[in-house]
């Protein structure tokens, strides 16, 4: 199928039973926290639905910026202000953890290529030669 093709079938129709305003506060330092707030198509507010909070920051790397976002278990403002650290606490060592666990993935290819490698070829034996220490080494 060809990407025009599944373009086309995109359904971008408005869910009009899941409508929400959104509003965003900062402390200019480290948080953001967004209020969606359930309307009604007519754009009052939906009382019969409660509203989602969701807790955003940064972590900044040497190379780019790390967003941390996510949703705060809260039924108010005041709340989602208390339970924004803890969230974002969790949510940072997720993405601590999956970072190490990709790096590692990828050592271990490398470890695999290496000793692939080692078995003879002009590359190889050029490469050995040149002095260049591996991790494995």
């Amino acid at each position: 199928m060809h990407s025009n093709d599944r373009q086309s079938t995109i359904d971008f129709t408005v869910n009009r039973n899941n409508l929400y305003r959104e509003e965003s506060f900062t402390d200019i330092k480290v948080a953001a926290i967004h209020r969606l707030t359930p309307v009604k198509p007519d754009g009052s507010e939906d009382n019969s639905r409660n509203p989602i909070f969701m807790g955003q920051s940064q972590l900044m790397t040497p190379s780019d910026p790390i967003m941390l976002q996510s949703l705060l278990d809260a039924k108010t403002f005041e709340e989602s202000m208390e339970k924004f650290p803890a969230a974002m606490q969790k949510e940072m060592n997720r993405v601590v953890a999956e970072t190490e666990e990709k790096f590692y993935e990828s050592f271990n290819l490398w470890q695999g290529w290496q000793r692939k490698e080692h078995t003879g070829s002009t590359y190889c034996n050029s490469y050995e030669k040149s002095g260049i220490q591996s991790f494995a080494d």
